[in-house]
């Protein structure tokens, strides 16, 4: 399997709203759009369709395409979690799965459902050094969901909001945006 390469950052903000998704253990998502953030929570399971319902309401009032980025993780190997159990996998999982169905239910096209892998998004937008530990990556991004997007949001939820400051600039975002409107 070759790995796809990351495309350079953009300029100008995306066009479209951004769903931002950190499934982690506490769970948290970030609304991000042009005007800026419209909600930054933690969110317990059960809440993924309640939260997926209000991104479609507020693409739609924006009249903005909404973009899915999803969190995903790297166990053992080069730049990956060694300390990963199966049963933390499998909890990871599981979670994400909510998400899917969510999205699923509420029509959202796969096409524009895409994956940022953790060390991705936080060596953008925090600059964490590779040997940083967890507990300095969440402070990292408390800190700047605080000071940039001036939100006060902890744990999984400041996660999400920096997913959706990644994901505003972020090629990969603009390739999911319709190039037309009115397309799905």
């Amino acid at each position: 399997m070759t790995r796809r390469r990351a495309l350079p950052p953009v300029f100008e903000p995306a066009r479209c709203v951004v769903l931002a998704i950190d499934p982690g253990r506490e769970g948290g998502a970030a609304v991000w759009a042009p005007s800026g953030f419209a909600l930054a929570e933690r969110v317990k399971p059960g809440g993924e369709s309640r939260i997926v319902e209000s991104a479609l309401r507020i693409a739609e009032a924006e009249e903005l395409a909404l973009v899915v980025v999803g969190e995903t993780w790297t166990f053992g190997g080069r730049g990956g979690d060694p300390r990963a159990t199966g049963a933390m996998r499998a909890g990871l999982a599981a979670r994400w799965g909510r998400w899917e169905g969510a999205l699923l239910a509420a029509g959202v096209p796969a096409r524009r459902v895409l994956r940022v892998n953790v060390r991705t998004w936080q060596a953008r937008i925090l600059g964490a050094p590779p040997h940083a530990t967890s507990e300095q990556r969440k402070a990292m991004a408390e800190r700047v969901a605080r000071d940039v997007a001036r939100l006060d949001v902890t744990g999984d939820a400041a996660d999400a909001v920096c997913i959706a400051l990644w994901a505003a600039r972020a090629g990969e975002v603009l390739d999911r945006i319709p190039k037309r409107r009115g397309a799905a």
